[in-house]
């Protein structure tokens, strides 16, 4: 039997939760079930493809959002609505003056994307300096069903696994893409992404500030690199290191099928969001990647310097005149570094990148040089990729539990 589902995706800032939901969505439909999108008019790019009929929405909707979902729902029977995520998607109804409880009403299951597995995590989300953002879990009557990578498998509930395709490209298509920006046969092609909320105003004067200064940090350090380039994906061009500028390139948002092509070409994917889908996809394919995340903060350099292991350079003293207060994150720039420990504690997903932190200008350098030159490194981080997509290859896909899920409510 095939059935209709409704997958919400609500968020500006739930890109890699949107394409969760979209590779799901992709699988369901495969199988011969339509499905269609309430998105924000800001992921518009991913379903602009013309395989899902979607309606899009604005940040200033208010409680008309209610409406339209109605509207989508008189339209035609849907066996199931997927929240993608709950925690984004839960947000925007409350900030749009909407209760989603109201999607309970319907009849059918309502599925939620449980991210960032919540049973580990809470519900306080630490952001910036010192603001708490505490998550409204509203879970009863919901269904949920949790992403692996990136939490980590337990007893405690639904578990699918996530393994995106590869998108490494053949040695004449990588080439190409170096041709394009004039690198060298000895240039060395490091990637990075920016979603279009890591790149926003929060009206928040420490969140604003380090959104604008860490790219100034992370070039530096890639300055002393040598044969090192770095394109970067995103909505507007980074601040960059002065003696960077010639070895820096930026290309705005693009379809994914364009973005996968460069990602696939790249020698090394940096990232500043942990939790990232697109560090999922790099793993996955096996392109050595590593996570940037600061674990040191304070009001003043001095305070920040005497938590550091080694001297810091005198650029970086600079760096940290300018950009203090300075506040612990490991998803740039919201924060969400104590949100994370649970999640990180233990967990296989972690072997299959580096972690580097911000402040230690020597071991970021060593740790770039390793990976990009070093062919004992790069096979040892595609090894342990290997290892942790083999261990939890035999949990259900994400299609496979909804349908479950819609099996059991019908009996």
């Amino acid at each position: 039997m095939t059935h209709n589902h409704l997958f919400l995706a609500l968020s500006t800032k739930g890109w890699g939760e949107a394409i969760l939901g979209r590779t799901i969505a992709t699988a369901l439909q495969t199988k011969g079930d339509v499905v269609d999108f309430v998105c924000n008019q800001s992921m518009e790019t991913l379903f602009a493809g013309g395989e899902f009929r979607y309606e899009t929405i604005t940040d200033n909707l208010g409680p008309l959002l209610r409406v339209l979902i109605e509207e989508c729902l008189s339209r035609r029977k849907y066996s199931s609505i997927f929240l993608s995520d709950f925690t984004t998607c839960e947000q925007v109804c409350r900030r749009l003056g909407v209760d989603a409880r109201f999607l309970l009403d319907y009849g059918s299951p309502v599925i939620a994307m449980d991210t960032w597995h919540h049973e580990l995590t809470g519900s306080d989300v630490d952001l910036f300096y010192d603001r708490t953002r505490t998550i409204h879990n509203w879970f009863e009557g919901l269904h949920r069903i949790i992403p692996v990578p990136f939490a980590p498998v337990s007893n405690l509930g639904n578990f699918y696994r996530h393994i995106p395709s590869s998108v490494v490209q053949p040695r004449k298509v990588a080439q190409h893409v170096k041709d394009a920006l004039n690198l060298s046969d000895k240039d060395k092609l490091i990637v990075i992404s920016t979603a279009e909320w890591q790149q926003s105003s929060y009206n928040n004067p420490d969140g604003d500030r380090i959104s604008e200064k860490t790219s100034i940090l992370l070039t530096k350090y890639l300055s002393q690199i040598s044969h090192t380039n770095l394109l970067h994906v995103g909505p507007r061009p980074f601040a960059v290191a002065s003696d960077f500028k010639d070895k820096y390139h930026w290309r705005p948002q693009m379809p994914k099928k364009q973005f996968d092509t460069l990602l696939g070409s790249c020698d090394l994917y940096l990232s500043l969001n942990l939790s990232a889908t697109t560090t999922t996809t790099t793993v996955a394919s096996k392109i050595p990647t590593i996570v940037v995340q600061n674990s040191y903060y304070g009001i003043t350099t001095s305070q920040i310097v005497e938590q550091l292991n080694e001297s810091p350079s005198q650029f970086v003293r600079e760096w940290l005149d300018s950009a203090v207060p300075l506040y612990r994150f490991r998803l740039w720039p919201l924060g969400l570094y104590k949100f994370f420990d649970p999640i990180l504690r233990n967990n296989p997903y972690c072997s299959t990148f580096e972690l580097v932190e911000l402040l230690d200008e020597s071991n970021f350098i060593s740790t770039v040089s390793q990976v990009l030159w070093s062919q004992y490194s790069r096979e040892r981080m595609q090894k342990n990729c290997s290892e942790y997509w083999q261990a939890i290859n035999d949990l259900p896909s994400g299609d496979v539990l909804v349908s479950k899920i819609i099996e059991a409510h019908v009996r």
